[in-house]
C-alpha cells in the first residue's frame, strides 16, 4: 500500500478518535517517563488536526522548571526551528495555523523530541503529513554531537505493522501512546 494510502485511510480513521481522553493518558505517561529530569529541553508541538493535545504537559513540565519549547516554520524545504516557550506569554498563529512563540522569543536546541505523526510502525517507522518537516528536522539535529530522542506522539489505534517508509524517513526512537511508551524494537 502507498503512503499516501495510508496516510489518507488513517486520517480518516483519527478523525473519530476521543483525542481529549487520548490525550490525558499521553500526559500522565509523558510525566512519568521525564520525572526528576527537568533539566531537559523538551520540544512539543500544538495540537493540529488530529493530534493529540500536548500543551497540559507542557505546562507542567515547565512548572517543574524544565524549558520547553515549540516548533517554528521557517521556509519551505528547511528544518524547523525551535523557540522557546514561556507557558505565561501568549502563542501566535503561524505557518498551517499552527500555534508557535512569537518571533521575540529565544531559539533553542532540545535535547528531546515530542512528534506529531499519522502512523507509526514497527523499527521506529514514522508516517507524517507528508510535508518532510519533521525528517529534515530531525536528520539536521542527530548530525549535531548531542543527538536529540525523538518520540513520536500517537494513540495506539495509529500504528500499522508495514508502514511503508523511504530512504529519507528519519526514524524515531520511542513511542508514547495512550496505552505507554513503546521503545522495543525501535532505532
Amino acid at each position: 500500500m502507498a503512503k499516501q494510502t495510508q496516510r489518507t485511510d488513517m486520517l480518516k480513521t483519527l478523525g473519530l478518535l476521543d483525542w481529549t481522553a487520548i490525550s490525558d493518558q499521553i500526559n500522565h505517561h509523558l510525566q512519568e517517563y521525564f520525572a526528576g529530569r527537568s533539566s531537559l529541553v523538551i520540544a512539543g508541538f500544538s495540537q493540529h488536526q488530529f493530534e493529540p493535545d500536548i500543551m497540559s504537559y507542557l505546562q507542567f513540565w515547565h512548572q517543574q522548571g524544565g524549558v520547553c519549547c515549540l516548533p517554528v516554520i521557517v521556509g519551505p524545504d528547511q528544518a524547523l526551528a525551535f523557540r522557546q516557550w514561556n507557558v505565561d506569554k501568549p502563542l501566535v498563529k503561524g505557518v498551517y495555523d499552527i500555534w508557535t512563540p512569537p518571533e521575540t522569543e529565544p531559539e533553542v536546541i532540545p535535547d528531546v523530541l515530542l512528534v506529531p505523526l499519522v502512523a507509526f510502525g514497527p523499527f521506529g517507522a514514522r508516517l507524517g503529513r507528508g510535508g518532510g518537516y519533521y525528517d529534515r528536522t530531525i536528520k539536521a539535529l542527530r548530525g549535531r554531537v548531542q543527538k536529540p530522542q525523538v518520540i513520536g506522539v500517537a494513540a495506539h489505534q495509529q500504528f500499522i505493522e508495514f508502514l511503508e517508509t523511504n530512504p529519507h524517513d528519519e526514524p524515531l526512537d520511542g513511542v508514547v501512546t495512550d496505552k505507554g511508551i513503546w521503545s522495543e524494537g525501535f532505532r
